[in-house]
């Protein structure tokens, strides 16, 4: 989750300098800084149970969940981000210029959040060959999407440089599109999923072959991980929220 400051285009070393003494953390995308808000109660928890579920599955396996403070390098646009929960698999590979950043997340969630970037890219997510799947618009609410009950298989080609800064979108788009087109340059990288914190919605998206991914929207029973085979319940995910504030 992002918020709306925006700091000058910077180097890595730049970045990684003021990140070293900043009091909040910061996302470099495409030399641009933004500053990361503090996150819901609802936001938090979730974060917190889709961590607990996943190294309760996972312990004892050469995969380990991590928390939002751990920092994810892609080499193929020289960004940096947090995720609210990723998962690294066998030897962390971490990045030459950064050695706290990783580059082999088989698994990244991010929990979706209302809120408005004051610059990034438009919320276009992953055009296929002879398509496009298209993000929410404007009535749809957090955490959705239009693709139907079927998913859809999308393929992307050869990888894309990072646009320039546009018109800002929401966090929440921000997630589905920007990063997204980030993470998934990261080779290792196989599922991403997209939580909802205001219904019972997952958006999960799954690597096929090369950079074709199968984007399913989830609203009951399990999210099926394959490549870290295990699952978690939708019910696990959201119970007992509704003792926390709306957001």
């Amino acid at each position: 989750m992002v918020s709306a400051t925006v700091l000058p285009r910077m180097t890595i070393a730049e970045y990684l300098e003021r990140e070293a003494a900043a009091d909040q953390r910061h996302e470099l995308i495409d030399g641009e800084i933004y500053a990361m808000a503090g996150g819901s109660p609802r936001h938090a928890a979730i974060a917190a149970t889709l961590i607990g579920a996943l190294y309760a599955q996972l312990r004892g396996t050469e995969c380990r969940p991590t928390t939002g403070d751990q920092r994810i390098f892609v080499p193929a646009t020289g960004s940096m981000f947090y995720a609210d929960v990723a998962v690294i698999c066998g030897v962390y590979q971490l990045a030459s210029a950064d050695p706290n950043a990783v580059t082999n997340p088989t698994l990244i969630i991010e929990v979706l959040s209302p809120g408005r970037l004051s610059r990034s890219e438009p919320s276009s997510a992953v055009p296929p060959s002879g398509g496009a799947f298209k993000a929410p618009t404007a009535g749809v609410p957090e955490g959705t999407s239009r693709m139907g009950n079927a998913g859809i298989a999308v393929g992307g080609g050869a990888a894309r440089s990072a646009a320039r800064p546009r018109q800002a979108p929401d966090t929440a788009d921000h997630d589905r599109g920007t990063k997204f087109e980030h993470y998934r340059q990261l080779p290792s990288l196989q599922e991403y999923l997209l939580v909802s914190q205001s219904t019972i919605h997952v958006d999960h998206r799954r690597r096929l072959e090369g950079d074709t991914w199968l984007m399913q929207p989830v609203t009951e029973g399990s999210i099926e991980l394959r490549s870290l085979g295990v699952s978690i319940a939708l019910d696990e995910i959201y119970a007992g929220l509704d003792a926390l504030p709306a957001v």
